[in-house]
């Protein structure tokens, strides 16, 4: 089974300049391809939190001392695939 993703608008309307048409785009994933990648972004999501978990960074709840989110701000994660890079984005949590 198919699924369809539509395309947001801005990205539609890229779309449409590029190729000349104005028609919808959009992409079509297989129903087993597309949990596979669901799949894998929890795996990575959950190795990254044990990666930052082993280094020490807790938290509670949403919120992280200094010491914790400076450690995390030097913790790279590399996905097995090698295409992958998940890093912590500077003022994304309170601090505790």
């Amino acid at each position: 089974m198919l699924r369809r993703f539509h395309f947001p608008p801005e990205t539609q309307e890229i779309l449409q300049n590029a190729f000349g048409h104005q028609t919808e785009f959009a992409c079509f994933l297989e129903q087993s391809r597309f949990e596979g990648i669901l799949d894998e972004i929890r795996n990575q999501v959950l190795r990254w939190a044990m990666a930052l978990d082993k280094a020490g960074v807790k938290g509670d709840g949403l919120f992280f001392t200094n010491a914790e989110k400076q450690k995390a701000h030097t913790m790279i994660f590399h996905a097995d695939s090698g295409t992958v890079t998940i890093g912590v984005v500077g003022g994304c949590c309170g601090t505790g």
